[in-house]
């Protein structure tokens, strides 16, 4: 016992010890004043050895227990105090800046602006404060720190929005009442999407919020919660809960949900692949030209390879006897999908060999391109553009910057 309690004697930090060997403690542990340097264990031989080791003209130079000496440790304990301030003064600055940069995101996502806004604002914020206060250069710096590049912007806007939700989902776990209006719409670019409206008591106070979801989203949250509508169907004594009830006891109409799920998926990929800026006709046809090869594989394949289609073949492994149900329903919908994609890109179809020849010019297999040419583009003669060609093939750098550049950029 005795020795146990000399032992953290001995390891606990005496104040005596900063003015003796220039040491203070920082988080239970001796740094050295002089040259930042930190000893593991609080031991005075310890501290001792490295002092007398490294700085042992310090008590020639600032002798003990005098004016000179305590003035210099006075100044050293100042010089750490300040770095810890402005480490301090910097984690402070930058909390700030980033609750403004959330600030703005906030705002512009309610006005439903832009994202590279932001850049604007940031600029015209700085040159509003320099004019209207032309000395206050810590206001200038504080604006400048504050990061509002479209990116950041976009994360923070993502960072609020799942924030919201989170207690928004919260509260309606928690509210003692709620009522929920659908209603569906097509935004600019024909995609369908759902409008969820919520009203909720919480917290004293109602609560009203917005959801949109795009029909694949919307379908596929039907689908994860297929067991918990069930539930709920059971217990609603209606005509139109029973009408939906037996829909979802239906095995082969659960069968059609299942590839609805799936292939709904592919046709969102398909349409957020043909948005965006930079994305020339080219691109776009090839696009939609390898989805059209992509629908022959389902059609041909669905009866016997289910592969592609996850949603549908994990629901098929979960009956007793998948013979009982057919997959005619997906396949006739898939075939009409495909008739349906070559009546509304007829003309892309008819012009694909002339679109080739400006993908690849230095295809010698595409013959079809000059009656494409003639029938199409009238004013342009197969014959100079078959000089240009001509021109191309001949020069190996122009074959590069088409093999290395997109179509638009070359």
């Amino acid at each position: 016992m005795a020795s146990t309690s000399v032992d953290r004697k001995n390891r606990s930090f005496n104040t005596d010890w900063t003015e003796k060997f220039f040491f203070h403690e920082v988080a239970n542990k001796p740094v050295y004043l002089i040259c930042s340097k930190t000893i593991s264990i609080n031991k005075r031989s310890n501290l001792t050895r490295h002092y007398n080791t490294n700085h042992s003209d310090y008590d020639g130079r600032y002798p003990t227990r005098t004016v000179r000496r305590k003035e210099h440790l006075q100044k050293l304990l100042q010089r750490v105090c300040g770095q810890k301030n402005m480490i301090k003064s910097a984690t402070s600055i930058q909390k700030i800046c980033t609750a403004a940069s959330y600030q703005v995101a906030h705002i512009l996502g309610k006005a439903m602006a832009p994202y590279n806004e932001s850049e604007t604002i940031k600029e015209c914020m700085l040159n509003t404060v320099k004019t209207l206060f032309p000395d206050k250069k810590y206001i200038h710096e504080a604006i400048q720190e504050v990061q509002l590049s479209s990116k950041t912007t976009t994360n923070r806007m993502e960072t609020i929005a799942e924030h919201l939700t989170k207690n928004v989902v919260n509260d309606l776990k928690e509210c003692t009442a709620f009522s929920i209006a659908l209603d569906e719409s097509t935004d600019i670019n024909d995609v369908a999407q759902l409008c969820i409206f919520v009203r909720y008591f919480a917290n004293n106070a109602f609560q009203e919020e917005f959801w949109w979801l795009s029909k694949d989203e919307a379908l596929s949250r039907v689908w994860m919660l297929r067991n918990e509508l069930d539930s709920f169907l059971s217990e609603t004594d209606t005509e139109e809960a029973n009408t939906f009830l037996k829909l979802l006891r239906s095995e082969q109409k659960m069968v059609d949900m299942a590839f609805l799920v799936d292939f709904l998926s592919y046709m969102n990929d398909l349409n957020v692949k043909l948005q965006g800026d930079g994305k020339d006709v080219i691109h776009l046809w090839q696009t939609i030209s390898a989805y059209q090869r992509k629908l022959e594989v389902f059609h041909n394949d669905i009866v016997s390879d289910l592969d592609p289609f996850t949603t549908l073949k994990g629901f098929m492994r979960t009956l007793e006897d998948p013979d009982i149900v057919d997959l005619v329903n997906p396949q006739t919908f898939i075939s009409y999908v495909i008739d349906e994609m070559n009546r509304r890109f007829k003309t892309f179809n008819d012009l694909n060999s002339l679109i080739d020849l400006f993908a690849c010019p230095d295809d010698k297999e595409n013959h079809k391109w000059k009656q494409q040419l003639r029938t199409f583009m009238v004013k342009v003669s197969p014959a100079s553009m078959e000089l240009e060609l001509c021109k191309f093939l001949s020069d190996s750098c122009i074959r590069e910057q088409n093999r290395t550049q997109a179509p638009s950029l070359f």
